[in-house]
C-alpha cells in the first residue's frame, strides 16, 4: 500500500495501479487504522476509521473548525487519489483515529 501511495504522489499513477492490482491478486488486505487513547481512570479506548453517532460527530466538527481557524490547512496531498474534489480529500481527512482520538479524547 505505501509503495503504491509513493508512486501515485510521484505522478507514477500507472505503477501505483499495477502495485495495487498485484496486492489484491495476492490476497493482501490493508489493515484499518486504529489509535488508543489511555483513559486518566485506568483504561482505555480504540479509536477506528468509520462512521461516527451525532455526539461524536459535532465534537470532530468543532474541533476542526477550531484547527482551521487557528490556520490549519489539511495536507491534501495525503488524501487517497479516489476523490474527486479537494472537499472530499478534506473530509476524508477528518475521519482518521487519530484526529478521532484527539477530538473526542
Amino acid at each position: 500500500v505505501l509503495m503504491s501511495e509513493l508512486h501515485e504522489r510521484l505522478g507514477q499513477g500507472e505503477k501505483a495501479r499495477e502495485l495495487e492490482a498485484e496486492r489484491l491478486s495476492l490476497g493482501l488486505v490493508k489493515q484499518r487504522g486504529e489509535s488508543y487513547l489511555q483513559l486518566p481512570g485506568g483504561g482505555s479506548r480504540t479509536f477506528v476509521v468509520g462512521p461516527l453517532d451525532d455526539a461524536e460527530q459535532v465534537l470532530i466538527d468543532s474541533f476542526n473548525a477550531q484547527l482551521k481557524a487557528a490556520g490549519h490547512m489539511p495536507d491534501l496531498a495525503s488524501a487517497s487519489r479516489k476523490h474527486d474534489s479537494e472537499d472530499a480529500k478534506e473530509q476524508s481527512l477528518c475521519g482518521h483515529s487519530e484526529k478521532k482520538a484527539v477530538a473526542i479524547g
